[in-house]
């Protein structure tokens, strides 16, 4: 017994054996930190998403139907893009603004094995509700090709593009307050 305790040959495998715990904990740990960092950018997007779904018609609804509302579009967008679990969802609103605030985690794969068994996940985003100052320009075709009737129609193409451009226009000044917020141009 005493000749195995001297004995130094194969001391590289045991060193490595040794040291096979912490190399696969950094390298794992790696992919979890990357697991999370997407999950982060894939929950940012799922939060943007879900306030501009929501902000055109949030005008005289409480933040308990907001948050609802957001949520479910938070989650339809979420799905399948990252393996988040939500621990809690809300949306207050502050005059014009919506603000979202997302907190979850992600469960780890391999820093478990050091006893971190998830990272948490915690984005926000706002967006100011109803209609703002937009300026719209539109480039039209003008040239000799927008004179042919395409088969079928009675209009030439340039004719049908005055009705629709036409059609924008009272359209959108239907949504202007009169102080300015749309402002329009064109291009022939």
């Amino acid at each position: 017994m005493n000749s195995f305790f001297k004995n130094r040959s194969g001391n590289v495998a045991m060193i490595f054996a040794l040291c096979l715990i912490p190399i696969v904990v950094l390298m794992g740990g790696a992919i979890d930190f990357s697991r999370q960092r997407g999950t982060e950018g894939f929950a940012q997007d799922a939060l943007d998403a879900a306030l501009l779904a929501i902000a055109p018609e949030a005008a005289g609804k409480s933040e308990g139907q907001l948050t609802q509302e957001g949520r479910r579009w938070f989650e339809n967008h979420l799905q399948g893009a990252g393996n988040m679990d939500i621990d809690g969802f809300r949306i207050v609103v502050d005059g014009d603004n919506l603000t979202a605030y997302v907190d979850g985690h992600v469960d780890t794969a391999f820093l478990g094995l050091i006893g971190i068994t998830e990272m948490e996940v915690h984005r926000t985003a706002s967006v100011t509700i109803g209609l703002t100052k937009v300026e719209i320009v539109m480039v039209l075709d003008t040239t000799g090709s927008m004179m042919a009737t395409p088969a079928g129609q009675s209009q030439t193409k340039l004719e049908a593009l005055q009705d629709a451009s036409l059609d924008m226009v009272n359209t959108l000044s239907g949504l202007s307050n009169g102080d300015g917020n749309i402002v329009m141009g064109m291009v022939p």
